[in-house]
C-alpha cells in the first residue's frame, strides 16, 4: 500500500462517499423526481409525462457530469495492460486529481489519462489502498474542467434510480451511459489481500442493477 500525509488526507475525505459493488467505484449519485407534477384524468397521458420528465431529467444529468468521468490506461513497461474508468475529484487549478480503482492502477509503473474531449494526459499515482480499492492520480496541467459533485449515500434510498457513466469495455466506449435502481445498501463484501483465503476486511457496499455492456467488467462511476 502506498501513502503519504496528502493521500491520507485525501482519502479520509472520500471514503465515505464509496459506493462500490461488483467492481462499481460510485461517486455521483441522481435521483429522479419521485413526485413528478401530472394530471390523473387520463392514465395514458399521466404516464406520458412520466416518461418525459425522467428522459429530460437524465440527459440533464449526463450532460453536467459526462466532462468529469475520464478513462485511465495502467502501463507495465511500455504496454498498457489495462484500463478503468476514473472521476475528477479535484481541479486546483494547475492540476487534476482523479480517484479510480485500486485494482485498475495495480502493478502499473506508469499511467495515463484520457479526458472526455480525447486528450490523453500523463498522469502520476498519489496513492493507493486495496482494503477500499481506492486510488488517486495526478495530472500536472491547467484544465477548466470542474470537479465532480459527489452524491451523499446517507440519503440514498432502495428502489432510487441511478446513472452509470464510464469506460465498460476500452477505451473506445468510454463515457458509455447506463442506467438502473439501488438494490441494496450496507452490502458487505469480504475482501482477502493477501490471498490465504480469510477475508482481511468487510468492504460495504451499496448494490445496484445498472446494466453492464458486457458481464464482468468494470462499468462506470454511479
Amino acid at each position: 500500500m502506498k501513502n503519504n500525509d496528502g493521500f491520507k488526507r485525501t482519502f479520509l475525505g472520500i471514503l465515505i462517499i464509496l459506493l462500490a459493488w461488483n467492481g462499481f467505484l460510485t461517486y455521483q449519485l441522481y435521483e429522479v423526481n419521485n413526485k413528478p407534477t401530472t394530471t390523473q384524468t387520463e392514465s395514458g397521458k399521466s404516464s406520458q409525462e412520466v416518461v418525459t420528465n425522467f428522459d429530460i431529467d437524465t440527459t440533464r444529468v449526463v450532460e453536467k457530469v459526462e466532462d468529469k468521468v475520464v478513462s485511465v490506461v495502467n502501463y507495465q513497461g511500455d504496454r498498457a495492460m489495462g484500463s478503468g474508468s476514473g472521476v475528477i475529484y479535484k481541479n486546483t487549478g494547475d492540476t487534476l486529481q482523479i480517484i479510480t480503482n485500486e485494482h485498475v492502477v495495480n502493478g502499473g509503473n506508469k499511467f495515463s489519462v484520457r479526458l472526455s474531449n480525447g486528450e490523453d494526459k500523463e498522469a502520476t499515482l498519489i496513492g493507493s489502498d486495496p482494503l477500499s480499492d481506492l486510488a488517486l492520480l495526478e495530472v500536472k496541467e491547467k484544465q477548466t474542467i470542474e470537479s465532480i459533485v459527489l452524491g451523499d449515500s446517507s440519503g440514498l434510498k432502495v428502489g432510487e434510480f441511478v446513472l452509470a457513466i464510464g469506460s465498460p469495455i476500452d477505451l473506445e466506449f468510454a463515457n458509455s451511459v447506463t442506467f438502473g435502481v439501488v438494490s441494496g445498501k450496507d452490502r458487505k463484501i469480504p475482501v482477502d489481500i493477501n490471498g490465504d483465503g480469510q477475508p482481511d476486511w468487510d468492504r460495504v457496499a451499496i448494490q445496484t442493477d445498472a446494466k453492464q455492456l458486457t458481464p464482468g467488467t468494470v462499468v462506470a462511476h454511479l
